[in-house]
């Protein structure tokens, strides 16, 4: 599979890169590889071929080390990846756990102590009619009444009490708890900032050294193509042996399975965080 997509993006990058100057940047060095129509020369076709081969050589040294820093981005993916989840899990935890139903909780009290406003509210509009009334014309029952009442109201009010106390203790567990949670946040922030402009920046660098890879070979083919059809008789050779080895087809399929791991796992742990 790997090897019938390179053959398609090699037709795909010789029709569309090849018509001009294509320049091959790797490890600090620029190797230019002219617009093969102004190649006239067996020679100069020889060498356009041996220059795409020494940019090939220079990328596949270069593709090891990114493949060596995709793994490295690998582990550190996994480690920030068992992080996060362990955080998520104490967050969903605090959520569930606590704050969920501590809200309902105190929506419940609200409901209660609103309840209980209203009712002393009346009561004490109630006791302040009858005090308002001469000693001679209160009614003694009215006064038992309000007396019993008021019994009922405080004794519900100190339910409300131990109630808001507990709901007080509560909340100052779960500010401890969200002290916490705050505290790995913001040590997983930077982490998490690192790691990703980290594995931004090698798949960058992978992206262009696998096309680069390619362009080369589809560089060093088209010159000998146009050798051999423009120079039928020519004996000699092209140097580009490499083309035809292990070494690169294993460097391109090798660099290509990193790019799939490294961008799945990166995928994994930024998506959704």
């Amino acid at each position: 599979m790997i090897m019938k997509t390179l053959s398609l993006i090699f037709l795909l990058v010789c029709r569309l890169t090849l018509m001009a100057q294509v320049e091959i940047t790797s490890q600090g060095t620029t190797f230019k590889l002219p617009d093969i129509s102004t190649l006239q020369s067996p020679e100069a076709l020889k060498g356009g071929a041996a220059t795409a081969q020494l940019a090939a050589q220079s990328l596949t040294a270069e593709a090891a080390g990114l493949n060596a820093q995709a793994k490295a981005a690998e582990a550190d993916l996994a480690v920030l990846s068992t992080k996060l989840k362990s955080y998520s899990e104490k967050l969903d935890n605090y959520n569930k756990t606590g704050l969920d139903p501590y809200k309902e909780d105190l929506d419940r009290y609200t409901v209660n102590l609103n309840k209980y406003s209203s009712l002393i509210s009346t009561h004490n509009a109630d006791v302040a009619a009858n005090n308002a009334l001469p000693a001679d014309k209160r009614d003694a029952a009215n006064v038992a009444r309000l007396n019993s009442r008021k019994a009922d109201l405080d004794d519900w009010k100190g339910k409300l009490d131990t109630w808001k106390g507990s709901l007080d203790s509560k909340k100052a567990g779960l500010d401890q708890l969200l002290q916490a949670l705050n505290a790995d946040r913001q040590e997983l922030l930077p982490q998490y900032a690192a790691i990703k402009a980290k594995t931004n920046t090698i798949q960058l660098k992978q992206k262009l050294a696998y096309q680069q890879l390619l362009s080369c070979k589809s560089y060093a083919d088209k010159c000998i193509a146009t050798l051999k059809t423009n120079y039928p008789t020519y004996t000699g050779t092209a140097s580009t042996g490499l083309f035809g080895t292990s070494v690169w087809t294993g460097t391109v399929a090798d660099l290509q399975t990193e790019m799939e791991k490294l961008k799945a796992l990166s995928g994994k742990v930024f998506d959704g965080n």
